[in-house]
C-alpha cells in the first residue's frame, strides 16, 4: 500500500501504538488524534519522518477533525475508557463521539469539472468515462478514475447503485458507490475537483446527465442517510 492516510483516533495509546507502527510499516501515513500531543511526541520515533502526524484534539471540538478526515482513506476509532469518571460519561465515549465520526465520515463525496476543450467544460460531473470495446464496466470505471484522479479503487468494495438512458444522445449512464481506493487524488487532465457534502451536491453546477442521479441519493436513506 502507498500513499494511503490513515487518521486514528486515541492512537495514542498501548493499542495505537502497535497499530500505527505495523501501518506505516505497510507504508500508510498516520494522523494520530490525542489529547495531550506533548506527551506523545514518542510516537514519531516509530518511523521515518513524516509517516506520523499528532493531531491535538479536543473531543468536544470536531472541526480540526474533519479536516483531517476529509483528506484521509481509512478513519479507526481506538477511543475508550473503563470507568466513567465525572466528566467522561460511556454513553457519550462509547456511542456519542463514534456516531459524530461516522457522519463525518459519511458526508463527503467527490465530483470533478470538466476540462477546457472538452464540451460543456466548467461544468461538475462524477468521475468516470466511456466504456471501451471489450470491457466490463468496472474495468472501464476503474481505468478511468486511474487516468482521470490517478487512484487505484478496490473492486471488491464497489456497490453498484442506477442507470439510466439519456435519449437526446442515445447514452446509458451506469453509477457506482465506491468507499476504497489506493493514492492521493489528483487532478490528472487539469480539471479541478472537490469534496462536497451530500447534503450541498444541489448547490453545485452538475451536468444535467447526472441531475437524476441526485434523486436516487436522496430517497435512498440506508445509503446515504447523512443526506437527512
Amino acid at each position: 500500500m502507498k500513499n494511503q492516510i490513515c487518521t486514528i483516533l486515541g492512537g495514542g495509546g498501548f493499542i495505537g501504538r502497535y497499530l500505527v507502527r505495523n501501518l506505516t510499516k505497510k507504508n500508510y501515513r498516520c494522523i494520530i488524534s490525542t489529547r495531550k500531543t506533548f506527551e506523545k511526541g514518542y510516537l514519531k520515533t516509530q518511523s521515518t519522518p513524516g509517516a506520523i502526524e499528532l493531531l491535538n484534539w479536543n473531543p468536544n471540538n470536531f472541526s480540526e477533525l474533519k479536516e483531517a478526515i476529509k483528506n484521509s482513506d481509512i478513519v479507526i476509532n481506538l477511543i475508550g475508557i473503563l470507568y466513567e469518571t465525572r466528566k467522561q460519561k460511556f454513553y457519550n465515549i462509547h456511542s456519542s463521539i463514534p456516531e459524530a465520526v461516522a457522519k463525518i465520515c459519511s458526508e463527503a463525496d467527490v465530483i470533478s469539472s470538466r476540462p477546457y476543450p472538452k464540451i460543456l467544460y466548467g461544468y461538475y460531473e462524477f468521475p468516470g468515462g466511456k466504456v471501451s470495446y471489450g470491457e466490463y464496466f468496472i474495468e472501464s470505471l476503474s481505468r478511468e478514475l486511474k487516468e482521470e484522479l490517478d487512484v487505484e479503487i478496490n473492486l471488491k468494495k464497489l456497490i453498484f447503485l442506477t442507470n439510466y438512458r439519456i435519449k437526446i444522445r442515445k447514452i446509458n449512464l451506469f453509477f457506482f458507490y465506491c468507499t476504497s481506493w489506493r493514492g492521493r487524488i489528483k487532478a490528472m487532465e487539469g480539471q479541478k475537483y472537490k469534496w462536497v457534502k451530500l447534503r450541498d451536491l444541489k448547490q453545485h453546477n452538475l451536468l444535467s446527465s447526472n441531475q437524476r442521479l441526485l434523486k436516487f441519493i436522496f430517497s435512498s436513506r440506508c445509503l446515504f442517510p447523512a443526506c437527512y
